[in-house]
């Protein structure tokens, strides 16, 4: 069973899905699916094309937007921003483990004014998401 965890109201992080999560997430009521995993991240991973094609077919907005935590970008951060304003809610966002979604995301709300980068780090922490890096993320982003 996919395991979903709600970092914000309808928005939940997940770890890495194959195709039977895929049919769990949507079988929850989940909307869209953000993946944010490169493809070829570890071998037997589940290429983002065929996930698209599987969420698609259960009816799921597919949205990828891959990073690595070390160089996760400005316009990285905007495309995710962006697809959480834009998509069908609830959104289920997946790395490999929900870490590097969960600081994704995070970035995304300190930089728009919408959170506190310690606050978050404790509530992502309390949900089982170490994202100590934010604080030094977000000065990185804001130099450029």
């Amino acid at each position: 069973m996919a395991k979903l965890t709600e970092i914000a109201p309808d928005l939940y992080a997940a770890a890495q899905v194959d195709r039977a999560a895929i049919a769990e997430i949507a079988a929850s009521g989940a909307r869209t699916l953000i993946n944010n995993r490169p493809d070829g991240e570890e071998p037997g991973q589940l290429p983002a094309e065929q996930a698209r094609a599987e969420a698609e077919r259960l009816g799921l907005t597919y949205i990828h937007i891959p990073v690595t935590s070390s160089s996760i970008a400005p316009g990285d951060v905007e495309a995710m921003q962006q697809a959480l304003a834009s998509a069908p809610k609830p959104v289920v966002m997946h790395c490999r483990s929900g870490t590097r979604s969960t600081l994704l995301w995070a970035a995304g709300e300190v930089l728009a004014g919408r959170g506190d980068a310690g606050a978050l780090v404790a509530e992502a922490a309390e949900k089982g998401f170490q994202i100590a890096s934010l604080p030094d993320l977000v000065a990185r982003l804001r130099q450029g």
